[in-house]
Parts: C-alpha cells; structure tokens; sequence
C-alpha cells in the first residue's frame, strides 16, 4: 500500500504571547462570582485577510465543583470574518519550555466566545510552582488560518511524540561503522547490511530474536532476512539514532515494522505524520484501516475527531451523507 502526502492549500501562522500577571489575585472563591476574566488581549495575525482582529483572555473559575481553574476564551473581533483555521494553546513553564494544553479546529463566522480550552488544576501546588513565574502566568497562543478551501482542519487533538531517548554517547558513532564492525551480518533481497548484535539487544531485543533464531534461514554465515533493504536501513536509523530522515517516503511499511518489533517511539512517529502529513476525509478509511490493523488507537481515535470537524463543512449533500456514514462507522469501531 502506498499513500500520498496530503497537498495543502495556502495558510497563515502567527504567534502572539500573553502574560498576565498578579495571578494569585484570581485564587480566591467568591460565591457571588461563578467566574472573573482578565482584560482582552487584541492583536492582528497579519495574514491580510478581511477583519484581520482577534481577541483573547483567560476565565478564572470559582466555583468549588471545577477541577480546572483556567479556561481559554478565543475568537474574532469583528462578527464579519469568516474564515477557517485553529488555534493552539501554550502555557510556558520555569525552564521557559512551551507545554502544549490545547488545540481547536474553529469555522470562525462570528463574535460568540469559545471556551474550550481548560487547564492548570486550582489545588495543585505542582503545577502552581511549574507555571506561575513571579506570580505570572505566561501563554503563547499560535494562529493558523486557512486561506483556500482545500486544506482539513485538524482534530482537536494533537498526537504527540514521545520524549527523545537518552542513547549511549557511542550509539552515533556505532552507526557510521556498522557496515565495518558490526556483528551480525544480514542478506536483506541481495544487498549485505551488518549491525551490531549489543545495539539490537538494548533497543530492539524482539528484533534481534528474530534474526538469531533457529527459524531464521542461513547462506554462506548470513542471515536472510525478508524485508525492503530501504525500510530496513530507515529501521536501523532509528534504532541506532532515535530517528528517521525522509520517513513520510516509507511511512506504510516503518509503520507495520514499528508495530511488529514494538518499537512505540517509531509508531509513534508514523501515527503522528499520518495524522499531519497524509490524512483528507478522501483516505480516512483506508487510513483508519491501517491504523486499526496496526493497534493503534490513538489514530483512528484521530481519525474520528478529524472527520467530525470536516464532515460538517462539506456544502454537497450527497457527499455530506456519504462521510457522516463513514463517521458513524468509524465511532462504532473505535469504542
């Protein structure tokens, strides 16, 4: 199976920080105020588009039954525009690291306020000490618009990666010798490919099993081994590196290998570019059928959100209908 990567049309990004400060004034629970808000943050995205002005602020929540005592309000200011894109969410921590906290697909066509996004739990002292420099919360809000009418919007969601893994300070080095030094050698469809037995056993022992054992058939003190030489060397990339140049050109077979040799950081990679780079509601069911077939959940629960916010922006009946049945096929699935 091949895909293609998804042709998207023209689109605008901007970013734009907010701080607000004197947070612990927001801390207190007053049973005559459900909520307070701060003042609108109002900025332009530059994208030269009609009403090019957009607000935001945050919703400080009293009430002593919310978990959550942040929310995110966002949309435009003028009731004019009409354009599409989303929005994500920031907040930064001590160590001034962006942590993602939300994300939301929008059709944008009036003034009425979004709060979608919630965050920051009100009675975590962890989170207070992490997030709230000098009593100053600090969010960073990113801006995509559409331009054109061809590009989805994403899910709600974002998949996201897994943290870089702490590799020995010789594993780069191992790499670029391999075809020299390395141990096991393997005839994958006639082209010779050595690795090192140690580097195999530390990231990919199940692939290693594999290639030692007794099934395992021999030529000449090599091993054969079934695979595409090029998916291969993309899968001894990352096990020696923990990563994958030009992955989107083998994103089908990296993602059915990463699967079988329970490589997470590797799958995680592949459900992440299929989410970004390859999915339209066109391919969602031949996507949602790999990912089923592949375990993974967090892909076709993706799918679903994406043709949620896709589904309803179809203007032809008859193909409104045709994906609102694939949506409802696709939520039966998932659950």
């Amino acid at each position: 199976m091949s895909l293609q990567r998804r042709k998207d049309g023209k689109i605008h990004t901007s970013w734009h920080e907010y701080k607000v400060f004197n947070v612990s004034s927001y801390l207190f629970i007053d049973p005559r105020r459900r909520r307070t808000t701060t003042e609108f943050f109002t900025f332009s995205s530059g994208a030269g588009i009609d009403y090019d002005k957009w607000f935001l602020r945050l919703s400080f929540d009293h009430s002593l039954y919310s978990e959550t005592w942040v929310a995110v309000q966002f949309n435009s200011v003028s009731k004019k525009v009409a354009t599409r894109g989303y929005y994500s969410i920031y907040v930064v921590d001590n160590k001034k690291k962006e942590i993602f906290v939300g994300r939301r697909p929008e059709y944008f066509k009036g003034h009425h306020i979004h709060e979608i996004i919630h965050f920051l739990k009100r009675n975590s002292a962890s989170e207070k000490e992490t997030f709230l420099v000098n009593d100053t919360l600090t969010i960073r809000l990113q801006l995509t618009l559409f331009l054109d009418d061809i590009t989805p919007l994403p899910a709600d969601e974002i998949i996201e990666l897994y943290p870089k893994a702490d590799l020995p300070d010789n594993f780069k080095e191992l790499y670029k010798t391999k075809e020299v030094d390395g141990d096991i050698v393997v005839q994958v469809k006639g082209k010779t490919i050595r690795v090192h037995q140690d580097v195999l056993n530390i990231r990919c022992p199940k692939l290693l099993n594999v290639l030692v054992s007794d099934e395992t058939k021999k030529k000449d003190s090599s091993i054969v081994f079934d695979m595409d030489p090029k998916v291969f060397e993309k899968l001894l990339e990352f096990i020696y590196l923990d990563q994958v140049t030009y992955l989107d050109d083998h994103i089908v077979p990296l993602f059915g290998e990463a699967d079988k040799y329970e490589l997470k950081a590797l799958k995680r990679m592949c459900e992440k570019s299929l989410s970004e780079d390859f999915l339209t509601v066109e391919n969602a069911q031949t996507i949602y059928d790999l990912a089923a077939h592949f375990n993974s959940h967090e892909l076709t629960g993706y799918i679903v959100m994406f043709l949620k916010f896709n589904v309803r922006e179809t203007k032809d009946p008859k193909s409104q209908d045709d994906q609102r049945g694939s949506l409802t096929r696709f939520k039966a699935l998932s659950l």
